[in-house]
């Protein structure tokens, strides 16, 4: 079946990081299944609620991922609704149900969403968050892609092919880093020779994010690529000189943009190129607004004017990803979510698994930076590119940055944009080549006119 996702992701908008959630209550021992039938419902044509069962009861992933899962799921489509009943990870049922059913999880949508989406893009997810979504994301998810295919919309998942060398370029070790008084021990990569390039991870994960990068044969003639682990995450420990168990971890503008220039000047870096994805996008127009003679030029991949959340700085902040029965499993599903559906299942994959080994509360102590303290209104403008080069990149697919990566470009007199046409949130990682399309026009110039 051929699908234009391109046109219905972008149609989805921000589904996949601004899901609708609603709370119910876990249903009583014995309470009678959801989906138990009635003569009233009608059924949908092309759908068979015993093929879905035998799907789903004979796919490996969903029962890895639904181990001792026990839950009412209702699914509605169109306007037809049906219940799934699933005992200690296998379905026990599926029949139509009514619309006010009892559930722990729910997703609903049209059937065009069903039929064209990817996770649950443009379907609404509502359920209990403590004892089944947080725990069980990727059940879930998997639940919804079998679902689409008994609806006849299959998604290929191509694996990635063999390398052809033996070993790779990259080399790996620690720095110690001073950062606001604090001493930390700093891992990076490094690879390649020249112009030198600093590589910022987005929230809540690490410099793995950015092996295919420094893996690039040709970069390497050219630039001098660092990708690092922000302390608190990948391979940079926490400091051993401070009780940092004590307090919650956050992430604000001038401790990120402190820690960058730390890093920098502990390598000895003269005025390197900054590029950074997420967090890291969003922090290159900070970068060239506070610290335009520390770098040659900032490359925001998927960057704002400002945090989505702006409006509540000074405000109590909490993040459902610093819940504490909010594991990294859930943070990983989430992440993969918002990889692209055009890009190879092998590295969307890899995406998500290293988000699922961030610290506890990490990536929601990012995000604060991310959706709140990050502003650059009324000053984005003064933004001298003469000093430092501005150049951003969006993903098609990313549904948080795009239109505003544009109209942050528009008010920046010399800066670039472009989108990434099939591109994701996570588009270094997910679909290197793609992005490689891109980043070299850009790397181009930048070696031009800094070198």
């Amino acid at each position: 079946m051929s699908v234009n996702r391109r046109t219905f992701m972008l149609r989805a908008g921000g589904a996949a990081v601004g899901l609708s959630v609603t709370f119910a209550e876990r249903p009583a021992a014995g309470r009678a299944p959801a989906s138990a039938p009635t003569a009233a419902q009608p059924a949908l044509a092309g759908f068979d609620p015993r093929a879905l069962s035998t799907l789903v009861n004979a796919d490996p992933e969903f029962g890895l991922a639904a181990r001792e899962w026990d839950a009412l799921v209702h699914l509605g489509i169109d306007d037809f609704n049906y219940g799934v009943s699933v005992r200690n990870g296998r379905v026990v049922e599926v029949a139509p149900a009514g619309p006010g059913s009892d559930f722990d999880v729910r997703i609903a949508g049209p059937l065009d969403a069903w039929r064209q989406g990817f996770g649950d893009y443009g379907l609404q997810t509502a359920g209990d968050d403590a004892d089944h979504r947080w725990p069980y994301q990727a059940a879930i998810l998997r639940l919804a892609a079998l679902v689409r295919e008994t609806l006849g919309a299959p998604v290929p998942e191509l694996l990635s092919d063999e390398v052809d060398r033996e070993f790779d370029s990259i080399v790996g070790r620690y720095v110690y880093v001073r950062i606001r008084g604090t001493q930390y021990r700093v891992y990076f990569e490094e690879a390649g020779q020249g112009m030198p390039m600093v590589l910022q991870h987005t929230a809540g994960s690490d410099s793995r994010q950015w092996r295919h990068v420094l893996e690039d044969r040709e970069l390497q003639q050219r630039f001098r690529m660092i990708a690092y682990d922000l302390p608190f995450h990948g391979r940079s420990l926490p400091p051993t000189t401070a009780r940092w168990w004590t307090t919650e971890y956050r992430m604000d503008t001038q401790h990120l943009m402190d820690s960058i220039v730390a890093i920098s000047n502990a390598l000895s870096l003269e005025r390197p190129v900054y590029m950074g994805c997420s967090v890291g996008g969003y922090l290159a127009p900070d970068l060239a607004y506070y610290h335009p003679d520390k770098f040659r030029a900032a490359i925001g991949i998927n960057s704002s004017i400002a945090g989505t959340l702006v409006e509540n700085k000074g405000k109590p902040y909490e993040s459902r990803f610093s819940h504490p029965q909010n594991g990294t499993a859930y943070i990983g599903s989430r992440m993969y979510m918002i990889t692209s559906p055009e890009a190879r299942e092998a590295f969307r994959r890899e995406t998500g698994w290293i988000y699922s080994q961030g610290g506890p509360g990490i990536f929601g102590g990012d995000l604060y930076y991310f959706s709140v303290d990050h502003d650059l209104r009324g000053k984005a403008h003064t933004i001298d590119t003469s000093r430092v080069g501005v150049h951003l990149l969006s993903g098609e697919y990313d549904p948080t940055a795009r239109g505003p990566a544009e109209s942050l470009a528009a008010m920046i007199d010399g800066a670039t944009y472009d989108v990434i046409e099939g591109g994701s949130h996570f588009v270094m990682s997910d679909d290197y080549p793609r992005f490689r399309q891109y980043l070299l026009p850009v790397l181009d110039r930048v070696y031009r006119e800094r070198a």
